[in-house]
Parts: C-alpha cells; structure tokens; sequence
C-alpha cells in the first residue's frame, strides 16, 4: 500500500509540475498579455539603499543579465553621487578593476536608465568593451536595447575631462559629464536604441554604479 501511494503521490507531482509548465508556456506566448515576459527572478540584495532603483525595478533588470550573473545574490554599491559626491576621481578609484558593473541614472524629470557594462571602467583614447554590454529604460517603461552583430563597437568610453559614454554613432545612449551633473542621451546606432532620458539633454539627480558579488 505504501508503495502505491507514494506512486500515486509522484504522479501527483508530475502532473502539477506538467500544469505549472503550460501556465509558464501560456503566459508567455499569449499575443494578448501585454505583460507576457519571463517570470520574473526574486529581488536582488543591495549593499547599500538605492536612490535610483524603487519597488521591483531591479527584479526587471536581473531577468536581463547574463546567466552567470543573474542569480548573483549581491549587487555591491561601488560609487554613488549620493554618497561619493560629483567626483571623477572618486568614481574611476572605486570602480577599478572591477567588471561588469551597472551604470543606473535618474533625471531632473524622473526617468530612470542605465547600462549593464562589460569590462572595467578606466580611462582609454578610444572605445573599449564587448558585445555583452547593453542599455535599458527602467521607467516610464521598462524596455532593454541590445547589440547586434554589424552595429558599431562603440560600447563604452572614458575619458578625464571629458566624462563616460555608453554607446556612439548618431549619439551615445549615455553620456555623463565628468561631475556627473549632466548628461546627454539620443538615438544611437550601437545599440539601435533611442532616447533613454527624459530629453536629449537632461540633468542627473542621481548616478550609481553597481557590480554583483
């Protein structure tokens, strides 16, 4: 009798695991459910409060990163204008050697935008990363803009005087002064992505950069 209950209690748990599976596959495939995506991954553990990210905002950004970096547990706060102050020593000192990291901004008008950037941040003559790298919008609307092969390599710049660029041809999809006050965003052709700011040039009430650990 044991055997035949616990026979019946695995077929059980196949055919709720078998329904669970036609949910997943029916929610995502409904040309109907506007909020059809990937479920969700759980929220990531922040070192240090966010002043860009709110409610489930990183739970969206998680689902989009590489696997290998997905369900890292940690996102470690490296520098933060809130924190560090408007410095680009500061910022370059803190983010050295460490890779990939997330660049997150909000605007004066409330827009929050980003990039996840493959390699290290420090200072080069010319463009640098790879093809990992990519941008998003966080709000209004989530949306994630990605490269593709025969766009341009353009994926990250950094250069004294001059600040960081995420992306070029046409515009970058983020530039940052170098006092992290201002910034510049437009259509551009690395990423096929447009504007991710409130305005093509918009100021920056908060920047933080993050790497997963």
């Amino acid at each position: 009798r044991d055997v035949v209950a616990g026979m019946a209690h695995v077929r059980s748990l196949g055919e709720e695991l078998k329904s669970f599976k036609l949910a997943i596959d029916r929610h995502s495939s409904d040309p109907n459910n506007r909020s059809a995506e990937p479920l969700l991954p759980d929220l990531p553990a922040l070192s240090s409060p966010s002043m860009v990210l709110q409610g489930h905002d990183a739970c969206h950004i998680r689902a989009q990163l590489p696997l290998r970096f997905r369900w890292v547990e940690t996102w470690s706060l490296l520098y933060s204008t809130a924190t560090h102050g408007i410095s680009f020593g500061t910022f370059l000192r803190n983010v050295e050697y460490r890779s990939p990291t997330l660049i997150l901004v909000k605007d004066e008008q409330y827009h929050t935008f980003g990039a996840f950037c493959s390699a290290p941040w420090d200072t080069h003559p010319g463009c640098f990363g790879t093809g990992e790298s990519f941008v998003f919008r966080v709000r209004p609307e989530f949306e994630t803009y990605r490269w593709s092969p025969g766009n341009n390599d353009y994926f990250m710049l950094c250069r004294k005087g001059e600040g960081i660029a995420i992306g070029g041809g046409g515009s970058n999809a983020i530039r940052l002064e170098p006092d992290f006050l201002q910034g510049t965003s437009g259509n551009c052709a690395t990423f096929d992505s447009p504007c991710l700011a409130s305005g093509n040039d918009f100021r920056c009430l908060f920047m933080e950069v993050y790497t997963f650990e």
